[in-house]
């Protein structure tokens, strides 16, 4: 991920260890209320839509997930609004098995990046997205203004783009 986010991260993981025992969905609410994130019911819908067999594997991704979550996300809709392609779909089981593969650097980068909301909205329903994409579409020249990211740039691409995942454009970047 970028410098900016690097040198944020050690302060913030401080702030929010992942404890990896996370393995109950109680656990998971209790560590969603621990941090002030409100948990919506599609949470539950999510972990209902995975196999028994994945669901330990499931919490302690989530588990890392929310532990890294930006402070400005203030509900569990960002992963869910992800994930969640209706209860129980086979779209939403291929989503929930490429989350389960991610790996645990990858989630914490998403989760922390400043702008998660955005990128939510933009993958929403299409998966979780991987580091170096979002990375990469945040370095976009066209997303950049006076060298910083222009949010307002992002507001628009992530409402042109919502659904649709990462623009293929970060592909030839």
């Amino acid at each position: 991920m970028d410098e900016k986010l690097k040198r944020r991260r050690p302060e913030h993981e401080n702030g929010h260890q992942h404890n990896s025992s996370i393995n109950t969905l109680e656990q998971l609410k209790a560590l969603c209320r621990k941090r002030n994130i409100i948990i919506k019911p599609t949470l539950d819908k999510l972990i209902h839509s995975c196999p028994n067999e994945s669901q330990m594997q499931l919490f302690s991704k989530l588990g890392i997930y929310f532990s890294h979550l930006n402070d400005a996300v203030k509900n569990t809709g960002t992963i869910t609004s992800m994930l969640l392609c209706g209860e129980g779909t086979q779209k939403t089981k291929r989503q929930i098995n490429r989350f389960l593969s991610t790996d645990d650097c990858d989630i914490k980068a998403v989760a922390l990046s400043p702008v998660v909301k955005s990128i939510s909205s933009i993958c929403h329903g299409y998966g979780f997205p991987k580091a170096r994409d979002v990375d990469a579409l945040l370095k976009l020249p066209s997303l950049q203004k006076d060298g910083q990211l222009d949010r307002k740039r992002l507001s628009s691409i992530s409402s042109a783009n919502h659904g649709k995942g990462v623009p293929k454009i970060v592909e030839n970047y």
